[in-house]
């Protein structure tokens, strides 16, 4: 499974100069997790940690073959505890037997490998009170060599649900991070939706706006309900609108037999879509963005959203990084992008038109839906759904 790796850089490297051990002297090489938030999904029943051997602020090649493993982290519950208040999440701590490990060797002059782990998802659906389920784990050097310090990590088990109409996926607490609607029939596409809110509420409009859009149109549809990053945890809602994804790229053939599975969002939603897009293009068929945000200049971007995405104080780098116009390349996939140029709250020429200019500078399919008016909305436009619905059946 793709990581969103370069979302998780910035956190990576503050992680690395937090987590390293005191100098006793001997060593500061120390072996640590580098996905994202230091968290890997099963959502398959399989997951894969990746470990790098570090030494102070660099990758350090292995002089020896390392073999190493993990296990249950010392003081599990309270971690799962702690890590349920930093990230906004509701988990329950996944029991032991459910799960198991593998060993992996990082080879001489190598600095990383992965840890595969096999998740009994039934056993766990079987004791599912309403949470998904995490399991903090360590790093254990079992070759002898020692010299490196322990990292710890956290596994998750999301669970599905069907419930009435719509099929919950509950992968980070109590409230379905996504709510999953597809008929019984032949759906041709799966398309995960991303309201817009600003990064700090999801609107119900842009709900009932994909439901609507896609009834009876042989679409099954993904609405996620990420979790708010609250003035600065910016990979929460890539995460959620991820881990989406890949559950209905893992579905696809009990749920309609779709070949093609892409993303859309309004407004912040539609910035959300672009952030999934530009970090895992190759699992990404197709996006549909409505007046999107798509820079995070202060200039032009939407305030709002950037305050809530990325903090008060966001260095440059960040910024850039969520600043989509400069992130295109052939590898995106084809794009819808319809706006109206009476936008009073994302600015379409430095958003909308900003991002089709460079999308086909690059060579990217893309349609451009232009609009004179209808706001911030897709309300009023009086070709919608239908010329989207036209490009998304002719992919």
């Amino acid at each position: 499974m793709k990581i969103l790796y370069l979302i998780g850089l910035c956190l990576l490297m503050a992680s690395c100069s937090d987590d390293a051990p005191a100098n006793d002297g001997m060593t500061s090489r120390r072996l640590v997790f580098t996905d994202v938030n230091k968290t890997v999904y099963a959502i398959d029943g399989t997951a894969a940690f990746t470990v790098e051997l570090w030494d102070a602020d660099k990758l350090w090649q292995c002089d020896h073959d390392m073999k190493i493993s993990a296990e249950v982290a010392d003081g599990a519950r309270d971690l799962v505890v702690k890590y349920n208040y930093s990230n906004r999440s509701e988990f329950a701590l996944m029991p032991e037997t459910a799960v198991t490990f593998s060993s992996s060797t990082i080879a001489n002059g190598e600095s990383r490998t992965s840890l595969n782990v096999k998740v009994d998802l039934a056993y766990l659906e079987s004791h599912f009170d309403g949470r998904p389920f995490m399991l903090p784990v360590k790093i254990v050097v079992t070759d002898g060599h020692g010299a490196v310090n322990a990292d710890v990590a956290y596994l998750c088990a999301p669970i599905v649900r069907t419930s009435g109409d719509y099929t919950a996926f509950y992968c980070t607490g109590t409230t379905p991070t996504a709510e999953i609607y597809y008929t019984q029939g032949v759906n041709d596409y799966a398309v995960v939706c991303n309201p817009g809110g600003g990064y700090s509420m999801l609107l119900d409009s842009e709900i009932e706006m994909f439901r609507s859009a896609f009834a009876g149109q042989g679409v099954a549809v993904a609405i996620v309900r990420y979790r708010m990053p609250a003035k600065g945890n910016y990979t929460l809602p890539a995460q959620d609108a991820y881990n989406t994804l890949c559950l209905m790229r893992a579905n696809r053939e009990k749920w309609g037999g779709y070949k093609k599975v892409g993303i859309m969002g309004g407004s912040a939603g539609g910035h959300l879509s672009a952030t999934v897009s530009t970090y895992a293009p190759d699992e990404v068929d197709f996006q549909i963005l409505l007046y999107p945000v798509i820079t995070m200049n202060t200039e032009y971007t939407h305030l709002g959203s950037r305050l809530e995405l990325l903090g008060r104080n966001p260095s440059a780098e960040l910024e850039r990084s969520f600043s989509f116009e400069y992130h295109v390349t052939s590898s995106l996939p084809p794009t819808f992008v319809a706006y109206s140029m009476d936008d009073g709250y994302v600015d379409p020429v430095h958003n909308a038109q900003a991002y089709i200019t460079a999308l086909k500078n690059a060579g990217v399919h893309c349609s451009e839906s232009r609009h004179e008016t209808g706001g911030h909305q897709s309300t009023y436009w009086t070709d919608y759904p239908a010329v989207m619905l036209s490009w998304l059946k002719q992919l």
